[in-house]
């Protein structure tokens, strides 16, 4: 599949990958058949989601902070100076601190995080304390990523506490155990995660600008000598009136001219010896103007007989029969020319999907003649009002024009156009439309 220009969304396949991570450690924390190992899995899996160098697990439950274990094999650790200073620490500055980073604790050049690990409570049951000591340094979207499985953990830790089982988990409470932890990450995922709306709508490649050859005069058409989609230039025939009248006219003008002309010339003549004369030259005068504005007006329609293309472009028409033969008006349309050079998308929106559109994410045309092609157009115009396309379906019209470096794509294509929206929840990604029908059922 190949894609042109930037696109803002992100990719289905990351966010499965995302989701999946998250999840795996969340349902086994749940699963554990005891405290111990909990904390196994808390002090080495994680690493699956944010890799770390060495982490430490702390008990907060009682009166001072309580080493329960290293990742890794690091046993000698626990009686070691550095962490009954790592406990002075932590019960004088980190007990009650959210997550964040720590830069005083440790050897020099160790970055350091400390998770606390959450229950039902305010106060955290446990924490994690995660080091870093060589690049990179911890970042916010690390963070970002590592609180929903907190919260995963400190659940399941608070299930051991108020058991009182310890290290043996009955089997009587293990399946409410799964169902809770299970149903805990569904809702973080269901609202934590955040996805733009996406809808999925008809396109059609149209062109952007439209030159109408409006008939010139009244009159039938006898020939059309374009047909649809065809290339013309300017000055090409395109179709042609049928000029029995028009030619009956002007021989009618012209003998109308050539009498009136050899009356004048018979008059003037008299004019020198016959006082009436005169009079009547000068009638006939001003009658052959007459008659020579009105050959003119002829000879003018007999030129418009033949219409030709005022530019160069492409025929947009329907059946040239239905013209061959009809009476026309004075400026009805008989044809179109468009310009192949520029197009637009247009796109049919459904009645249900006139959401609030993120004009700066790129609009997605995938056309049916090229499956393997993605083109990038960007956002113009979306109708305010409804209406009916050719098929009869009602619908939101809207209008995309090509983003740059875009080839060049035929008039008349049709495909499948993806607009994005805003951001919202997972869940409401998900729900949106079956809610939309439960409360157009239910009145709600």
């Amino acid at each position: 599949m190949t894609t042109t220009g930037p696109d803002a969304a992100p990719s289905p396949a990351a966010v499965i990958k995302r989701l999946a991570i998250l999840q795996k450690p969340t349902l086994d924390a749940v699963q554990c058949a005891g405290e111990r190992e909990l904390a196994f899995l808390v002090l080495n899996r994680t690493a699956g989601l944010v890799p770390y160098d060495r982490a430490t697990l702390w008990h907060l439950s009682g009166s001072a902070a309580r080493l329960a274990g290293t990742s890794g094999k690091d046993d000698g650790f626990a009686a070691s100076p550095a962490a009954a200073d790592w406990q002075r620490r932590i019960d004088a500055h980190l007990r009650n601190e959210n997550a964040r980073r720590v830069g005083d604790i440790g050897p020099p050049d160790t970055d350091a995080l400390w998770l606390p690990l959450p229950g039902p409570e305010a106060r955290p049951y446990a924490a994690l304390l995660l080091e870093r000591f060589s690049e990179p340094a911890w970042q916010d979207d690390d963070l970002a990523a590592l609180r929903p499985l907190a919260r995963a953990y400190g659940g399941a830790f608070r299930i051991f506490a108020r058991s009182g089982a310890g290290q043996n988990r009955t089997h009587r409470f293990r399946g409410r155990r799964v169902a809770v932890g299970a149903a805990l990450a569904v809702v973080l995922l269901l609202v934590l995660v955040r996805l733009p709306l996406r809808i999925v709508a008809p396109c059609e490649v149209a062109p952007a600008r439209l030159v109408p050859v409006n008939a010139p005069l009244d009159g039938v058409v006898r020939d059309v000598l374009v047909r649809p989609g065809e290339r013309v230039s300017a000055g090409d025939t395109l179709y042609m009136y049928d000029d029995t009248v028009v030619r009956q006219e002007l021989d009618v003008s012209l003998k109308q001219v050539d009498v009136t002309r050899s009356n004048l010339e018979r008059a003037a003549a008299q004019a020198w010896t016959v006082v009436s004369a005169r009079a009547e030259a000068v009638m006939l005068q001003n009658r052959l103007a007459q008659d020579l504005f009105r050959l003119r007006g002829v000879r003018d329609r007999m030129a418009k007989l033949t219409v030709t293309a005022p530019e160069d472009g492409v025929v947009i028409m329907g059946n040239p029969a239905e013209f061959a033969g009809r009476p026309v008006a004075v400026g009805e349309a008989v044809l179109m020319l468009a310009d192949p050079r520029e197009s637009l998308v247009r796109i049919r929106l459904p009645l249900d999907d006139r959401i609030r559109f993120d004009p700066a994410r790129p609009v997605r045309v995938l056309l049916n003649a090229e499956p393997d092609l993605t083109l990038l157009a960007s956002l113009d115009y979306v109708a305010p009002q409804a209406s009916t396309g050719d098929d009869g379906a009602a619908g939101f019209l809207a209008e995309a024009t090509w983003r740059e470096g875009t080839p060049a794509v035929n008039l008349g294509l049709k495909g499948t156009a993806v607009v994005y929206g805003e951001k919202v929840s997972l869940g409401y990604w998900l729900f949106r439309k079956p809610l939309a029908t439960v409360r157009r059922v239910l009145g709600i």
